[in-house]
């Protein structure tokens, strides 16, 4: 299989009994590799689990009236917004990825996120003034979530939650659930090639095999991997300012990396990373690694803007291919 920044996935040879499924969801295209004897046996479990998807979807995208997070967008101040299991779930995830980055990965990023795009998405310089009245309403630290009664209430005023950094990588590993319920282990889940997650290898194999390109020059091959029950995400620059970095002391576009990759044990977890990694230093990334030893990071650093690399670089243990 392929993943690169260009959101594209091909097969990297056969596997005997591997049955491919594709389902539209979350502005993405999720394709299946699932290892099973019985073809229809194998496209009902694949179906259950794109399903679960799209309930998924209704709970936790911003877009969609009425969903949870949507609710939570506009609750008044200090309005406890009763939220479901998952968008729960998702919500204690992303504050924690935003606690062990330091702030690089948030999910509260809306209100500063605005103030570098006009409303046709063009860019625009901010003023001073603006940018500190988006930094008021940003930060997870705004959100108070209450684990008995699976609630979360805001702080502060027009606190804008958007989990799309997370949330595919959140669907994929409820979606592996279903999937085990199905009795089907062996099988790698993509999610637009942006987050790719590893169940169990196919027989006889050491793990799903998965090559990851250059951004810039895409017939470069960087880094080849042999993955199981693990989960991998890429990001990258789409347009100066597509990344901002919320930290204070720090706001502003993210220059310095044209594209990250991350590892780590479950979906949720590797998106909210490769994000967290396009923001961080190099310095911090290998802190971070250092810190957290099952998890790691790839990084092509350089400028996005002029197209050049300075450096290509990883931490932490990439399960590479022999």
């Amino acid at each position: 299989m392929d993943i690169n920044t260009q959101e594209t996935i091909q097969p990297g040879g056969q596997i005997p009994n591997a049955r491919i499924f594709s389902h539209e969801a979350m502005a993405s295209v999720f394709q299946f590799f699932l290892v099973h004897e019985d073809a229809d046996y194998a496209r009902h479990a694949a179906l259950a689990s794109f399903t679960e998807i799209d309930r998924l979807e209704h709970e936790l995208s911003r877009f969609i009236e009425n969903s949870d997070i949507a609710r939570l967008n506009h609750a008044p101040v200090g309005w406890p917004v009763p939220l479901g299991l998952d968008s729960y779930a998702c919500l204690q995830q992303a504050r924690q990825a935003w606690e062990d980055t330091g702030g690089a990965f948030d999910v509260t990023i809306g209100s500063l996120y605005r103030c570098w795009h006009g409303d046709d998405r063009t860019p625009r310089t901010p003023t001073a003034a603006e940018i500190t009245f988006a930094m008021e309403r940003t930060g997870m630290q705004r959100l108070h979530l209450d684990s008995k009664l699976y609630e979360i209430a805001s702080d502060t005023p027009g606190v804008q939650v958007d989990l799309g950094g997370i949330g595919k990588g959140y669907a994929l590993d409820c979606a592996a659930g279903v999937l085990r319920e199905w009795n089907i282990h062996a099988g790698l889940l993509n999610a637009g090639s942006s987050t790719i997650l590893a169940m169990d290898p196919p027989p006889g194999k050491k793990g799903w095999p998965l090559v990851f390109y250059h951004p810039l020059q895409i017939d470069q091959v960087l880094l080849r991997l042999d993955l199981a029950n693990r989960s991998v995400s890429g990001s990258g620059q789409k347009s100066f300012r597509h990344i901002l970095d919320s930290r204070p002391g720090r706001v502003g576009p993210v220059t310095g990396k044209i594209a990250t990759w991350s590892l780590a044990a479950a979906g949720a977890r590797s998106d909210a990373l490769s994000t967290a990694f396009l923001v961080l230093d190099p310095v911090d990334m290998e802190a971070f690694c250092i810190k957290y030893p099952q998890e790691a990071a790839f990084a092509v650093l350089g400028d996005y803007e002029q197209r050049t690399v300075s450096k290509i670089a990883s931490w932490g243990p990439w399960p590479k291919a022999e």
